[in-house]
C-alpha cells in the first residue's frame, strides 16, 4: 500500500508577514494623507470665500460712495439740463443712461455701466461684485424721495446695497444718504428701501 502524507495547516512565512503588515501601514498613511488634503482644501475654500465676501462687501461700499458723488455733480452741474439743482431719485441706471432732453444725445455717463446694470429695480439686473443695488423710497421720516414723476429731489437721496445671495456673495446690507456716511445692516440679504430714523450708531466708511 502506498502511505500517504498528511499535510498540517499552512503557515504564514516572516516575509508574508511583513508584507501584510506593510500594507496596511500603507493604507493608514494613504487615509492619513487623504484626510490631511481633505482638511486643508475645507480649510482654503473657507478661507476663499471668505476673502471674496470681504472683497465684495468692500466694493459694495465704494459703489455706494461713488453713486453720492455721482448725484453731487448731477445736482451741482444740472446734468439733466431741466434748469434746477436737484437729485437724481428715480433709479440707479438712469445716472448712466439718462440723455438730457436739451443739447447733445449721449447719456450722462455718470456711474459705471456694471454698476447701472446691477439696479436691483429692474428685470434682468445683474450683480456687480456680487451685489445688487436700488434707490431708496423713502426717507427717515417717512416723506418720498421721488417728490415728483420725475424722480427728482431737491435736497436728498437715498441708496441700497444688498447681497445678491445672502451669505454667499455677501453678508452686509449697505445704505447711504446725501450725508455719505455708509451704514451696514443684517437684513438677510433683503432689501431696504426706507432710510431709518435710527440707522446703526456705527458707519462704515468705504476705503
Amino acid at each position: 500500500m502506498k502511505s500517504s502524507k498528511v499535510q498540517g495547516p499552512a503557515t504564514t512565512t516572516g516575509e508574508g508577514m511583513t508584507a501584510q503588515r506593510g500594507s496596511k501601514a500603507s493604507w493608514s498613511v494613504r487615509f492619513i494623507i487623504g484626510m490631511l488634503v481633505a482638511a486643508g482644501s475645507y480649510w482654503g475654500w473657507g478661507y476663499w470665500r471668505k476673502h471674496v465676501i470681504e472683497e465684495n462687501e468692500q466694493n459694495a461700499r465704494a459703489c455706494l460712495k461713488a453713486l453720492t458723488v455721482a448725484e453731487t455733480d448731477f445736482r451741482s452741474n444740472d446734468r439733466d439740463g431741466n434748469f434746477a439743482n436737484d437729485f437724481w431719485t428715480g433709479d440707479v441706471a438712469s445716472l448712466y443712461s439718462l440723455v438730457p432732453p436739451r443739447g447733445p444725445s449721449d447719456p450722462i455717463v455718470l456711474i459705471e455701466k456694471a454698476l447701472a446694470d446691477a439696479d436691483g429695480a429692474r428685470s434682468g439686473a445683474k450683480p456687480f461684485c456680487g451685489y445688487l443695488f436700488r434707490v431708496l423710497q423713502l426717507d427717515e421720516n417717512g416723506n418720498p424721495y421721488r417728490e415728483d414723476k420725475t424722480g427728482r429731489n431737491p435736497s436728498k437721496f437715498g441708496f441700497c446695497a444688498y447681497p445678491a445671495a445672502y451669505g454667499r456673495t455677501g453678508r452686509w446690507t449697505y445704505i447711504v444718504n446725501e450725508g455719505n456716511t455708509v451704514f451696514a445692516m443684517d437684513t438677510k440679504g433683503t432689501p431696504v428701501l426706507r432710510y431709518p430714523s435710527d440707522p446703526p450708531l456705527k458707519g462704515v466708511h468705504a476705503d
